[in-house]
């Protein structure tokens, strides 16, 4: 008795219904839902904030000549993971309201892409580096 209660009955009318229960306030399930998304939606701006000011300022301590802040690689990635969470729930439960608020390109942009251009970034200073040693002379020496 207790598997057919209210919200689970709205979430699948929902997902099955389309657009036209989406609207808040047209059946009591769905407005509480597309506020939660909409809530999750709020918390994923947060941490996107949270991560553009962590990248702000390795950047800035990087130019600076300083060294990274301690712990703020952990807490990016741990921030990372968090709107990788946030925004996969919204899609997964929302894929107009995901859609209409390109949670698609923002978990790509802020999840992946931006740790794939650290690495492209550290492979590019690796070949640079190996080249500077070989045009130095210093590959013989590498191995001691």
């Amino acid at each position: 008795m207790a598997r057919h209660s209210t919200p689970v009955k709205s979430q699948s009318q929902s997902s099955r219904g389309g657009s036209s229960q989406n609207t808040p306030g047209s059946q009591g399930g769905d407005s509480v839902t597309t506020e939660a998304i909409l809530s999750r939606l709020g918390k994923a701006k947060q941490i996107e904030s949270s991560l553009e000011a962590i990248a702000v300022e390795q950047k800035a301590a990087k130019r600076g000549g300083r060294n990274v802040p301690p712990g703020s690689d952990e807490k990016s990635q741990a921030l990372r993971l968090q709107l990788c969470e946030v925004l996969s729930d919204v899609i997964l439960k929302d894929s107009q309201l995901a859609h209409g608020n390109d949670a698609i390109g923002r978990l790509w942009k802020n999840c992946f892409y931006g740790r794939i251009n650290d690495i492209r970034s550290r492979i590019v200073k690796e070949k640079s580096r190996a080249k500077k040693r070989q045009a130095s002379g210093g590959g013989e020496g590498s191995g001691a």
